[in-house]
């Protein structure tokens, strides 16, 4: 996990003293993953309801709207939600067992990248809610932060399945060229 308010440079020293507040971290962490889920959920339900279901939404200014809103009601269930999961799990695992989640999480760059990806794409739609570019999301800058979170998301998933098949093309690649040398 990678918050945004934190800069991790200490790869070099994976010991307790390198992740000193764990639960914090994991907690952290997880409430994240609540909010990311809840966002991206709050979207995939509100294009068939604002599109399908709600026949009054012709305008797309208005279906956008809908969707603005969806996605920052998902966000915040999810936070919540996952806010709740992790302090009930939490109680059930040792120091220890937190300390091991903690510092997989800390130190797992897919992990991470999907964390960064996500938090640009936070600040990068409340800015465009905040700031008015955005005639759907404005005066509205969590439900266009809920968008722009969702697609940040979506851009880090996609980035790491192309990052794995790159590098397993490379790997047969590489594979086929020392078989052919033999």
């Amino acid at each position: 996990m990678l918050p945004i308010w934190t800069a991790w440079s200490d790869k070099e020293h994976p010991d307790v003293e390198s992740i000193p507040h764990p639960r914090a971290e994991l907690f952290i962490h997880v409430a994240q993953k609540g909010i990311q889920f809840g966002s991206a959920t709050g979207l995939a339900v509100g294009v068939p309801y604002h599109g399908l279901y709600k026949r009054g939404y012709v305008n797309l200014g208005q279906m956008f709207r809908g969707l603005v809103r969806s996605s920052a009601v998902g966000m915040l269930v999810g936070g919540v939600i996952g806010s709740a999961m992790v302090v009930a799990k939490m109680q059930t695992l040792s120091d220890d067992e937190v300390f091991d989640r903690s510092y997989r999480l800390r130190f797992n760059d897919g992990q991470n990248k999907i964390d960064r990806c996500a938090q640009t794409g936070l600040i990068t739609g409340a800015l465009v809610g905040a700031l008015g570019m955005s005639r759907v999301g404005r005066g509205f800058p969590v439900g266009t932060a809920a968008i722009g979170l969702a697609c940040g998301n979506a851009y880090a998933v996609f980035s790491l399945l192309r990052d794995r098949k790159a590098k397993a093309y490379a790997e047969e690649k590489a594979a086929g060229t020392q078989a052919s040398d033999q």
